[in-house]
């Protein structure tokens, strides 16, 4: 005996096999270093940044290279602060010298714009915050 598939059996398989092909670990055939930093976890970056194998300014500007060739499409970053991310990257590298070690520290990161970053704008989507610009960080961004 034949049995037809009801609609909803059909849907909750095609979501499985959906789910199941976005969480798979995406395959690749060049190995993580020859991806470049841009596509390395944190776990990994961390470890290379606190061994001095890897400053922060080049993963900055592994970031931002990754950013400027894909953004385009996705537009993901909509604000964008290179310059003084740049700058901010310095300090990190001059840090382990110092003794100083915070977890994240050195490590790039985008902030959604929903979050206030100091002299950026904070629109959460709203055109009429469009000119509007905080004065301070959001708690969250000031801990990362």
């Amino acid at each position: 005996m034949e049995h037809e598939p009801s609609r909803r059996s059909f849907i909750a398989v095609v979501g499985a096999a959906a789910a199941a092909t976005a969480l798979a670990p995406a395959k690749t055939t060049a190995a993580p270093d020859q991806l470049g930093p841009a596509y390395r976890t944190a776990g990994e970056l961390l470890p290379a940044l606190t061994g001095r194998q890897v400053s922060s300014r080049e993963l900055v500007d592994s970031a931002i290279a990754r950013i400027e060739a894909l953004d385009r499409k996705i537009n993901a970053v909509v604000v964008r602060d290179f310059d003084r991310a740049r700058a901010a990257a310095d300090a990190p590298d001059a840090t382990p010298a110092r003794g100083e070690r915070r977890p994240l520290l050195g490590l790039p990161m985008t902030v959604k714009e929903a979050f206030n970053v100091a002299g950026l704008p904070t629109t959460w989507g709203h055109l009429k915050f469009k000119d509007w610009r905080p004065d301070a960080d959001a708690l969250a961004v000031q801990r990362l």
